[in-house]
């Protein structure tokens, strides 16, 4: 405002600088004011000159008067003027200022608003997140339920299984004593009919079985404490017919132990495992009997057994570089070739092992070898022999000899592989049989072992016995290596008479 006001004085002043003559600036001259009394009194007419210079003195004293007021009105107009637009300027910028603020409080909720946003944002995603893993957790353990109960349904079905062939060996077993117990019945009436005497006196019935069996019971003096009823059962069995042939199942257990020798080939061993496998098979056989003469049988049968021998050992050997195979940019290799002798089968395997570059072993190093084989072996015996049995009742000891041949022939061979050296596991296959020389094993053998027999129904026979097996002749060229039979073995058997 103040730099306003002095525009409009600078403007005042240069305008009235203007007149010629500054000192009478209050007083217009004639044809100034002849055209200004022209434009106000209209059309000029005829004026006293006493009017006129009266007129002209009033004018000399109006004008300046006038053109003051004029000018103070102008100076207070402007003022107003300025002091109105001043008012509304400031209104204005108070206006401008509230906006601004507005402005600048819109603009920081905007930016609180936008963090709010972006922790929204993040907070949503990190729920995204719970929520997926929750998802899976909550989806891998219905998986693991289902499994679960598929499993508890497998089971559940295999003891069904399990219970209903129970229930129909027990349904059998139940029929099967019915009719044992009916035979017994049968038995014991008829063994009772048949033994029936009857019984007069005490003498009277010696009398009579000694008529009734004088030759057979001729050698026979009646001991004080012998029956009459062991007498008759002697006397019934001394003339009773004779059974002279039997046919039977046996099952015996069969002592073997085979040699196993195991070594490396073009390697120096730190160590060698020479060791016995000793196992007892199950054996599974029939035989024949004749009885040339009473209590005295010729027997002779076969026997068969399968044998798996699974074993794991240690073998630590000396590193050789010698089969070292290198190619440029591909893994080292060496292969390793083991031989195995057991009993009289000789076998060569082979397996790789694999370093990558910078990790090869030097010569000599120690490195482990952890082997586990499996053999299977078929064993075929065939004994011949004679047995005899003391005793004339149901219950009777045997006492039994005789040779056997056997024949052991190998089936199956495989191993598996573990590698170490250095404490880790070295990258090794699983290996390969290059060849196989196994041939049939043969012996002949003695036997010998005591015994009991019981006849559990009139032509059923059950008998066990312990037996000490020999082998003394061996078909093989080396004796050293060649399994063994020896040792004693338990056996158990039903067999028929007729």
């Amino acid at each position: 405002m103040e730099k306003d006001d002095n525009k409009l004085g600078d403007f005042f002043r240069k305008r009235l600088g203007e007149n010629e003559q500054p000192e009478a600036w209050d007083r217009p001259d004639d044809a100034i004011r002849e055209q200004v009394l022209g434009k106000i009194m209209g059309a000029p007419r005829a004026v006293p000159t006493n009017v006129t210079i009266l007129s002209h003195s009033l004018w000399t004293r109006i004008a300046p008067i006038a053109i003051g007021a004029a000018m103070i009105l102008l100076v207070l107009g402007l003022g107003l003027y300025n002091w109105l637009l001043s008012e509304q300027v400031q209104q204005l910028q108070a206006e401008r200022q509230q906006q601004e603020k507005v402005v600048l409080i819109t603009q920081s909720d905007k930016l609180q608003l936008e963090q709010q946003i972006k922790q929204l944002d993040k907070k949503t995603g990190e729920m995204s997140q719970v929520i997926t893993s929750v998802e899976q957790q909550l989806t891998q353990q219905r998986r693991h339920f289902e499994e679960l109960l598929q499993s508890r349904m497998q089971q559940i079905n295999q003891l069904q299984q399990q219970r209903t062939a129970l229930v129909d060996s027990l349904s059998q077993l139940h029929t099967q004593i019915a009719t044992i117990t009916s035979t017994l019945t049968t038995t014991n009436e008829a063994i009772t009919t048949r033994t029936t005497i009857p019984q007069p006196t005490k003498n009277d019935r010696l009398q009579k079985i000694y008529k009734k069996y004088p030759g057979d019971l001729s050698y026979t003096t009646p001991a004080p404490q012998l029956t009459l009823a062991s007498l008759e059962e002697q006397a019934v069995l001394s003339t009773a017919p004779r059974k002279r042939f039997e046919v039977g199942y046996e099952l015996s257990t069969l002592p073997l132990e085979l040699p196993i020798e195991r070594s490396f080939k073009e390697q120096r061993l730190a160590s060698q495992r020479i060791q016995n496998q000793v196992t007892n098979a199950m054996a599974h056989g029939i035989n024949v009997g004749y009885s040339p003469w009473r209590n005295w049988w010729i027997k002779a049968g076969v026997r068969r057994s399968s044998v798996a021998l699974q074993q794991r050992f240690n073998i630590g050997l000396a590193y050789n570089k010698t089969n070292e195979e290198m190619r440029p940019g591909e893994p080292t290799t060496n292969e390793l070739l083991l031989k195995t002798r057991a009993g009289d089968a000789d076998i060569e395997s082979a397996f790789t092992v694999r370093f990558e570059p910078g990790d090869e072993l030097e010569e000599g190093e120690l490195v482990e070898v952890g082997i586990e084989d499996f053999l299977t072996l078929d064993v075929y015996q065939l004994p011949i022999g004679l047995e005899y049995y003391a005793g004339s009742g149901r219950l009777q000891f045997l006492l039994q000899g005789g040779v056997q041949w056997s024949s052991l022939r190998y089936r199956e061979y495989n191993f598996t592989t573990e590698i170490r050296a250095r404490g880790a596991r070295l990258d090794a296959d699983q290996g390969k049989v290059l060849s196989k020389d196994i041939p049939s094993s043969n012996s002949f053998g003695l036997y010998g072992g005591l015994g009991v027999n019981y006849e559990l129904f009139p032509n059923w026979h059950l008998r066990t016995s312990f037996n000490y097996n020999i082998n003394f002749i061996n078909t093989n060229n080396r004796k050293d290596a060649s399994p063994s039979e020896n040792g004693t073995a338990f056996r158990a058997g039903i067999n028929y008479r007729f």
